[in-house]
């Protein structure tokens, strides 16, 4: 999806060049978050109904899915998110992390918040061990968010 179109050039010119400029805007704001079978290397699946935020978001899931890209609270250094799961079981996941605010290269777009320092500060879930993820090539840990969102934390259950 994108954010704005504009037209750049109203006349078509020869040679051909750009009339219309299509831009999105980045929004670093997700934590990936991908649960895994106790200490194997296999994905476990979380039937979900529905995760809730601290600050109001509601995510809607009719699946069972091993991955969720949550999104973080832009005011505050921590996001409490409350997953309901099929049966009605309730479990909770805090995380905390550093932001920065910072304005936009694209002046159509509002200012981008980054959060960095993910981790674990809490959580209701029968865990066996957490994990940072190794994201980048040179295999350095990545506790920052990006746009696209990555996964940056491993539970295993």
């Amino acid at each position: 999806s994108f954010d704005s179109i504009r037209i750049f050039n109203q006349t078509p010119t020869q040679p051909a060049s750009a009339n219309i400029v299509v831009y999105r805007c980045a929004n670093p704001d997700r934590a990936g978050v991908k649960f895994k079978k106790g200490t194997t290397k296999a994905d476990s699946a979380l039937a979900v109904s529905f995760v809730t935020t601290d600050f109001g978001t509601q995510l809607n899931y009719s699946d069972s899915l091993s991955s969720f890209f949550l999104p973080l609270n832009k005011q505050a250094n921590t996001t409490t998110f409350e997953f309901t799961l099929a049966g009605g079981v309730i479990e909770n996941l805090r995380l905390s992390y550093s932001r920065v605010k910072s304005a936009s290269p694209i002046k159509d777009c509002d200012s981008v918040t980054t959060f960095s320092k993910i981790k674990i500060a809490s959580t209701s879930f029968d865990t066996t061990a957490t994990k940072i993820i190794n994201t980048a090539s040179s295999g350095a840990v990545s506790t920052s968010t990006k746009d696209p969102a990555i996964i940056n934390l491993e539970i295993f259950l």
